[in-house]
């Protein structure tokens, strides 16, 4: 579990279930600003329309993430705009190292640059802007902009060319360096540091080129590390890239594909080598995979899909993979997500809707997203980037942590408050992640494995209990390891196998089908908990119990008299009165549709009310509720924990 503290000083308390001696808490990331950036600085998102004549829509973000557009806005590069053939393309950035803006226009085939007031946003065109950027297009049509950390160079990426300008006083642009790039076209590029070197990422759309930045008398060089381009790991097309504040991970947002997106992760070696995260490519529903965004802590990957209208969130878990929380649309969630970003603190997350503009949300618990706000943007051109400034920072503070806990000594298996002390040293305010460092034996709430057993003991155990057309299911959860759900917690239950069963139909000979029982996953309370179970309760109706297909009675087997239809079946089958049936294919197709059923004269028949002129009519098929059996059960999956919520000096249970 981690806590985030924003604070210069504060305390975090955590009341647990000890099921070990002792738990250390480690400082895991800390991001402030230097005692020399103290300016007064707001928040701003910068959105880019490749338009006839390109430009910039600025808008300052409220406290409360609503947006304002500055006057002024939008703003003209200088430049012409051509709409992308490729997603991803980083054609908007901000240099790391200072208050510059700067954005590639494809028309010409030049960059134009912006000093950026931190007081009020406003953005200033640099000297001599816009630049040549000495590139041409490719077929993404496009050119892809990166700042190296230190604000010192830009990098432009296009048709098999990376070419590297120095970022000089106020923003201006000179010609450094011209590398080739092995393979064209090219979409998102990403600036990587882990601590041992710095390395430049490109995405050629098949793969991944890095190449090692070396600068030797003030000369940028990029030479290609060991192994690359590195293929994708996925099927589709690589588009936008995102790398971990330590420059360990990298991730590849895939488009092209019909009804799943798919990200990249590759674990990044200090030479700059890319090794596949076990697991690789992750999927979600959607389509259209575009940009991949970390959050400030590096704790969760926000994925946009624009063509499916949605935004895709997963975690980050210790070993570089993602467990995904699936896809966030919904109301007032209308448009198509290219671009997105996320403001420094990590609140809200800031969407470039290609058909109309700027949407502002605000990152929930769980990675939900809350819709704040839809702006458009009154323009002819192409909107698929932005840019949030303040932009991450990656910056190590001046913390320090200490652990209490109460009891002392703990007692295995009671509760334990751990009180944490984070001071923070600077003259800055700070941000804060604390972790749990646990034993390997247990988990601590997050994503919890569900046991995958095809035989006893089971995964997941319904107890079903028939109440007239109503069943009352109490469900037991099985995990692999110990878990700290409590009751009155609420988890998410995932991908766990359906249940299914065998019905014997009581025809000569028999006939034996197998059908399947509704699935365990959706979000429940735990009603009660053991150190490796839990429980919850499922209410279902009879009708979801869906039977095998009944074949109806040629030419006869439908008739309807006096609003009353008699449906006669070729195998018996034992129905209720209030069951749901449907109807299906039969001749006259005015009998189609479902219905209740309202008295069962044998095994054979049925009837139901149905206003309609009398008729007869038959074949086709009744598709009736399946017998509910005492016990259904699955396997595998996951459990999903709600987050503990616990701010400074406050208290929770996880």
């Amino acid at each position: 579990m981690r806590y985030k503290v924003y604070a210069q000083q504060g305390i975090v308390k955590k009341l647990s279930f000890s099921t070990w001696l002792m738990t250390a808490l480690l400082l895991v990331m800390a991001l402030a600003l230097p005692s020399s950036a103290q300016v007064v600085q707001g928040s701003y998102v910068y959105v880019n329309n490749q338009g006839p004549v390109n430009s910039i829509a600025a808008f300052s973000v409220s406290p409360a993430g609503s947006l304002t557009q500055l006057a002024g806005s939008p703003i003209a590069t200088g430049g012409s705009g051509v709409p992308a053939a490729c997603r991803g393309l980083n054609r908007i950035t901000i240099g790391q190292g200072g208050n510059t803006l700067f954005v590639s226009n494809s028309g010409e085939q030049t960059i134009s640059a912006f000093t950026i007031n931190p007081a009020n946003g406003a953005l200033t065109a640099v000297a001599g802007s816009p630049f040549a950027s000495g590139l041409t297009l490719d077929s993404c049509q496009g050119i892809s902009l990166a700042a190296t950390p230190d604000g010192l160079y830009l990098m432009a990426a296009s048709n098999g060319q990376i070419n590297t300008f120095n970022i000089g006083l106020g923003g201006v642009l000179t010609a450094n360096s011209s590398v080739p790039n092995c393979c064209s076209p090219s979409a998102g590029m990403k600036i990587i540091s882990n601590g041992t070197g710095q390395f430049v990422a490109l995405s050629n759309l098949t793969s991944v080129s890095v190449y090692s930045i070396n600068v030797v008398a003030g000369v940028v060089g990029l030479s290609g590390v060991a192994g690359s381009p590195f293929a994708q790991t996925g099927t589709g097309s690589i588009a936008g890239l995102e790398t971990t504040c330590a420059g360990d991970r990298l991730y590849g947002s895939e488009t092209g594909l019909s009804s799943t997106t798919l990200t990249d992760a590759w674990s990044v070696a200090s030479t700059g080598v890319l090794t596949p995260i076990s697991g690789s490519p992750f999927s979600a529903a959607g389509s259209g995979g575009n940009t991949a965004v970390l959050t400030p802590d590096n704790e969760l990957l926000f994925a946009s899909n624009q063509l499916s209208d949605t935004i895709n969130p997963a975690a980050l878990l210790a070993d570089g993979s993602l467990a995904s929380f699936g896809s966030v649309s919904g109301v007032g969630f209308s448009h198509a997500p290219a671009g997105i970003a996320i403001d420094p603190s990590g609140t809200y997350l800031f969407a470039a809707d290609e058909g109309i503009g700027v949407a502002s949300f605000r990152i929930n618990p769980r990675a939900t997203l809350g819709n704040l706000a839809d702006v458009a943007i009154n323009r002819p051109g192409d909107i698929q980037d932005l840019v949030a400034y303040p932009t991450r920072s990656c910056a190590s503070a001046d913390l320090s942590l200490a652990v209490t806990t109460t009891p002392a000594p703990i007692a295995a298996g009671q509760p334990v408050i751990y009180t944490v002390s984070i001071t923070n040293h600077g003259p800055s305010i700070a941000s804060a992640v604390v972790a749990d460092t646990l034993d390997v034996t247990t988990t601590a709430g997050g994503i919890i494995p569900i046991v995958s057993s095809s035989v006893a003991p089971f995964g997941a155990v319904r107890a079903n209990t028939v109440a007239g057309t109503a069943v009352n299911g109490v469900v037991t959860i099985n995990t692999q390891l110990p878990h700290e759900l409590v009751a009155g917690q609420v988890v998410r239950i995932t991908s766990v196998a359906d249940p299914t069963q065998l019905v014997s139909l009581p025809t000569v000979p028999a006939t034996t089908v197998s059908v399947t029982d509704p699935s365990f996953t959706g979000v429940f309370t735990i009603a009660s908990v053991t150190p490796t179970s839990f429980t919850y309760n499922q209410v279902l109706q009879r009708s979801q119990f869906v039977g095998p297909p009944l074949p109806i009675v040629a030419a006869t087997g439908a008739a309807r008299v006096s609003n009353t239809v008699t449906i006669t079946t070729t195998q018996p089958y034992t129905l209720l009165a209030g069951d749901v049936v449907t109807i299906a294919s039969v001749a006259d197709s005015s009998f189609n549709g479902v219905f209740t059923v309202a008295s069962v004269a044998s095994t054979t028949s049925f009837t139901y009310s149905q206003t309609a002129p009398d008729a007869t009519s038959g074949g086709g098929v009744v598709i009736p509720p399946s017998p509910v059996p005492a016990t259904d059960t699955g396997n595998g999956g996951t459990a999903t924990a709600t987050p503990c919520n616990i701010s400074a000096g406050g208290t929770g249970i996880c």
